[in-house]
């Protein structure tokens, strides 16, 4: 098995896979992650009875599966010694015969060439086909099961203890903003509705005009305020699910000031693009981004700080779910600028505080996050007051 393990080690190491047992035979290693599957089995498969009735099986057997369909599946041959060239002729010809059910990515690896490929890879098939060559390049090529195993607990023992760290920090920071939002939010629909022009005015929507007159509140009382229920929904479900991750690996009070840099740009943003307008904007969007921006930074920033399998949930398709929302927000008509200011200030905000994660910042320093934290809090109790202490005042004319 020193080959197999060899090639499984950096998938473990590297890519956070785990091994998972699978009662078959001719199978060698099967390794798992969140999307994807890879199967190693020994290159000598193929060459008994030829290549596309093995093919057949396994394509079959991932068939019966019922998380395949949602899975990336890589079958990997093995050949230590090299892959016989009647074999890849045979490999080559079988990736174009018949239909399968369930989308396979299959090749080899072995000893001339680390790692080859029948047809072009894409996303996480070409980072697989990448870590093991790179692995198997740098030598050794063989891994004997003591080193294997010894490996493999080294990396458990490291992420156990990176989470339990993490997990110390309690990420009431993101729990106190998604309240505050909903606090907002039903607020502003029991006086009228939150797709009410009016309302929005009087409960700190971002109006470009208003807040050149002096009414400088809304620049963060619009980061609280969202406009119909899907509006909340969706922005509060991507807040939860990569603001609290975040906030445990930057600390309470950054990831706190963080926000508020996130959203108080992305107001400013809007208001300079929104100018000689009277359009209304409002959201916690703009303050979102510039949580994708600092979680894009953390993660490529600190490859090595943070152990793999935390930094590919962290991270995992951040760079495009954030040109998906951009793309979106251009065709249907969302406030980009708000979007693409909140990333900019997030991303340098974190850029410029940012310490191996888990280490504490400065403590000199703890007390100026606190103060900058807060204040987007102070401000809503603001607008709140003023928008019950005379409601009269936002009607038209007034």
């Amino acid at each position: 098995m020193s080959f197999e393990n060899a090639v499984a080690l950096p998938l473990i190491t590297r890519l956070g896979f785990v091994e998972v047992q699978a009662a078959l035979p001719e199978v060698a290693r099967v390794l798992a992650t969140g999307n994807r599957l890879v199967v190693l089995v020994p290159g000598a498969t193929l060459t008994q009875g030829g290549v596309q009735p093995h093919l057949d099986a396994w394509r079959e057997w991932l068939a019966t599966l019922a998380e395949a369909p949602q899975m990336g599946v890589a079958l990997l041959f093995l050949f230590p010694e090299g892959c016989p060239a009647t074999t890849r002729t045979e490999f080559a010809e079988s990736q174009t015969s018949g239909a399968v059910a369930v989308k396979v990515q299959a090749g080899w690896v072995d000893g001339r060439e680390p790692a080859a490929w029948i047809r072009p890879t894409h996303g996480d098939e070409k980072v697989i086909v990448q870590t093991i060559e790179e692995a198997l390049r740098r030598g050794p090529r063989a891994v004997d099961d003591a080193a294997y195993q010894a490996a493999i607990a080294q990396v458990v023992t490291q992420d156990r203890a990176f989470v339990e760290k993490i997990a110390a920090v309690t990420p009431w920071a993101t729990y106190l903003i998604m309240a505050c939002c909903a606090v907002v939010f039903v607020l502003a629909t029991a006086a009228g509705g939150t797709t009410s022009p009016l309302v929005l005015i009087r409960f700190g929507a971002g109006e470009s005009l208003l807040v050149r007159e002096g009414e400088w509140w809304r620049l963060w009382g619009a980061t609280f305020l969202h406009i119909g229920i899907l509006h909340i929904l969706v922005n509060m479900y991507s807040l939860y699910a990569v603001g609290p991750t975040l906030e445990r690996l930057l600390g309470n009070d950054p990831y706190l000031a963080m926000y508020a840099t996130a959203g108080l740009c992305g107001s400013l943003a809007s208001t300079w693009h929104h100018t000689g307008t009277n359009a209304v904007s409002a959201g916690a969007s703009g303050a979102l981004f510039g949580v994708f921006g600092a979680v894009a930074y953390v993660g490529f920033r600190y490859k090595q700080e943070i152990p793999e399998p935390v930094r590919r949930r962290l991270t995992s398709n951040m760079v495009g779910l954030i040109f998906f929302n951009l793309l979106l927000g251009a065709t249907a008509g969302f406030d980009n600028a708000a979007h693409v200011g909140g990333l900019i200030g997030g991303l340098l905000f974190t850029a410029l505080i940012t310490t191996p994660p888990v280490e504490r910042f400065s403590r000199q320093l703890g007390g100026v996050y606190l103060t900058l934290g807060i204040l987007p809090f102070v401000n809503e109790a603001y607008v709140l007051w003023i928008a019950y202490d005379d409601p009269a005042r936002f009607l038209p004319g007034r």
